[in-house]
């Protein structure tokens, strides 16, 4: 509670001296045609979470805790790079880069996927070797997925701050229920730091994290859900991965749904755009904050189902689980029929996809929404 209340409290005290300053020297986020908000609002929100979180931890930092120390180096590093991206705009590429190196440092600080050592030696010898070689890059993979994850998330008032607070409070009570103390101490501190923010983030915004929020906030969530040793408290392989998959369900779902539509109808996956989860309910006819409540209340609900493989039976859950990505599958395809773009925007960018000779899967399967519905029957 402690450690909460002083992430808290100090995001709450930084976020209006931060607002200010970014007012002072311009750092302000004006409305453009593939952005939602309307009005000019400061940016560098990032900066007062970052300073929060840090501060809630620095109590607790040792020098001989490697992975710490490694959440401390690689966290500054993500965090610097989203600053750099607020004030100059940084090109995806060189984004990337970032989170690479970013990612291979905490891997080195003994921060990865953790397989329980009860399958390993269940398997062949030459097959739990090729799980060892895998660890890395599928280590690289998660963190850089959700990274961007909860950076795409960032695109509507309080949507990524109030997902990362629920994350992070499902993720304390996940340490909590394995004994995992690295795990609750970080995330009570950004739980704590987005809920501090979170009252000048919520409709309507007085100020936007940007990057150095979205970023910081996805690369740290990534590592919460690896420190420690959270894979020895469980004793099946598809729970030790599903549990923070699940989690993170919201962004991990809203990054694939952008990623699949915007590369069925020819659109740049890394630009900017109003096709989100949560602009798609908006078109439906929810207004703002109920469409991001709706959003907060789906992120519990997962959080939940994670939270049970640890104390309900495996298979009653993992079927419960199976049903429920069903129905948000089904939900998926049913907001893919949104229209988010005029009719005309669309076509010009599957042109231009034909005419650069890529083929795109819309110029040879049709009626892709049925056959899916046919293959999850």
């Amino acid at each position: 509670f402690k450690l909460f209340l002083i992430a808290f409290c100090s995001a709450l005290i930084f976020t209006p001296i931060v607002k200010k300053l970014a007012l002072k020297f311009n750092f302000i986020s004006f409305p453009k045609e593939d952005r939602w908000h309307r009005k000019p609002t400061a940016i560098l929100g990032g900066v007062a979470i970052f300073l929060a979180v840090m501060l809630g931890l620095i109590p607790v930092l040792k020098s001989s805790d490697k992975q710490m120390f490694g959440f401390f180096i690689g966290s500054a590093l993500m965090f610097t790079c989203g600053v750099t991206d607020d004030i100059k705009k940084l090109a995806p590429q060189v984004k990337i880069l970032f989170q690479i190196i970013a990612s291979c440092i905490v891997i080195y600080f003994g921060i990865s996927i953790k397989i329980n050592p009860m399958y390993l030696q269940r398997l062949p010898p030459s097959f739990a070797g090729v799980i060892d070689l895998l660890i890395i890059p599928f280590t690289i993979i998660w963190i850089i997925g959700i990274t961007n994850a909860f950076n795409l998330l960032d695109n509507m008032d309080g949507l990524c701050a109030g997902i990362a607070g629920i994350t992070s409070i499902m993720l304390f009570v996940s340490g909590l229920f394995t004994a995992n103390v690295l795990i609750s101490t970080v995330a009570v501190c950004l739980a704590g730091a987005c809920f501090g923010f979170l009252p000048y983030n919520f409709n309507p915004a007085k100020i936007f994290m940007g990057d150095s929020g979205s970023m910081f906030l996805g690369f740290s969530l990534s590592l919460v859900a690896l420190m420690g040793d959270s894979a020895r408290a469980f004793s099946n392989l598809l729970v030790t991965l599903a549990v923070p998959a699940f989690i993170l369900a919201v962004p991990i779902f809203d990054t694939t749904l952008v990623t699949f539509i915007r590369s069925l109808n020819g659109r740049s996956i890394l630009k900017g755009g109003k096709d989100h989860t949560s602009h798609r309910l908006v078109s439906l006819g929810l207004s703002e904050r109920k469409t991001v409540i709706l959003l907060y209340l789906i992120s519990i609900l997962f959080g939940i189902i994670a939270l049970a493989y640890s104390r309900l039976d495996v298979l009653v859950v993992s079927v419960l689980a199976v049903l429920i990505l069903i129905i948000l599958f089904f939900f998926g395809m049913f907001l893919s029929e949104v229209k988010t773009y005029k009719d005309s925007e669309i076509e010009a960018a599957r042109r231009q996809k034909i005419d650069d000779g890529k083929v795109i899967l819309n110029t040879f399967i049709f009626n892709k929404r049925k056959i899916a519905e046919v293959i999850i029957d």
